[in-house]
């Protein structure tokens, strides 16, 4: 696999397996186009509001001043969910003239959803056997506190899918529940995982077949056993308007590493 060489800045670490230390390690970085949003819903979200606190920037850096091109290896985020619009970041912001741009590192959801519908986006490229990676995303905004999720899952499976099938498809971290959903829902309530600011850092590694799900701001850590597969799609699936995740790094790691 291509692996292009960058530097990124991450607020996110853990001391034990899932650690975001970058040394020793490879860095995913470039563009990727996504689908544009379909038609908006209108149903409205229960949920109480969560306050944004000032968060501060935690983006990769590059060398050079020109946008950079798309290629097979290149991290971005994808989806034909009608709830998310995927987007540029502007990397280098303290100068705007200079700044480099990146396609799909963030995701928003622009509608509200509702529990047999929300939007998911799926992380390319997919996670081969036999390699270990570090994927950290920083949630940008995250209004109201349930049905967000930070997972991987075996195949893909439907970009607007409701909660039910996105637990029975994946293991995955669900804010307010207090283990993993391992290919069928926890059915164990809690309290939040994480939070507007919070980084999550999710280590996978398929040569031990393990998944390892830590939050910087909470100190959450869960971790689960994977069954053998060849491939993995990493995932992030949000549902109240407004809301918002940023990719800040997918790496490939040794796993005497972890």
């Amino acid at each position: 696999m291509q692996i292009t060489e960058t530097r990124r800045k991450s607020s996110g670490s853990s001391d034990s397996f899932g650690s975001s230390d970058s040394s020793g390690s490879s860095k995913f970085s470039g563009s990727c186009s996504s689908a544009a949003p379909g038609k908006q819903t209108h149903h409205h979200s229960s949920d109480m509001a969560e306050l944004k606190p000032p968060v501060e920037a935690a983006l990769p850096l590059t060398s050079g001043g020109s946008r950079q091109n798309a290629g097979p290896s290149e991290p971005c985020f994808q989806t034909k969910s009608t709830f998310l619009t995927i987007r540029d970041d502007a990397l280098n912001n303290d100068d705007a003239l200079d700044a480099v741009l990146q396609d799909g590192l963030v995701v928003t959801c622009h509608t509200n959803c509702g529990r047999k519908a929300q939007g998911t986006a799926f992380l390319q490229p997919e996670l081969q056997k036999g390699h270990c990676y570090r994927i950290v995303v920083r949630i940008d905004n995250k209004p109201g506190r349930m049905c967000y999720f930070f997972g991987i899952s075996r195949r893909l499976f439907k970009n607007n899918a409701g909660q039910a099938l996105i637990r029975k498809s994946s293991y995955s971290l669900e804010n307010l529940y207090d283990t993993l959903h391992e290919e069928g829902a926890s059915g164990k309530r809690g309290r939040p995982c994480f939070h507007t600011g919070s980084v999550v850092t999710t280590t996978v590694d398929l040569i031990h077949d393990r998944v390892h799900f830590h939050v910087d701001s909470t100190g959450i850590e869960r971790t689960a056993k994977l069954p053998p597969s060849l491939k993995w799609q990493f995932f992030v699936s949000l549902y109240n308007r407004e809301a918002s995740f940023t990719l800040l790094e997918m790496t490939e790691v040794d796993d005497s590493l972890l």
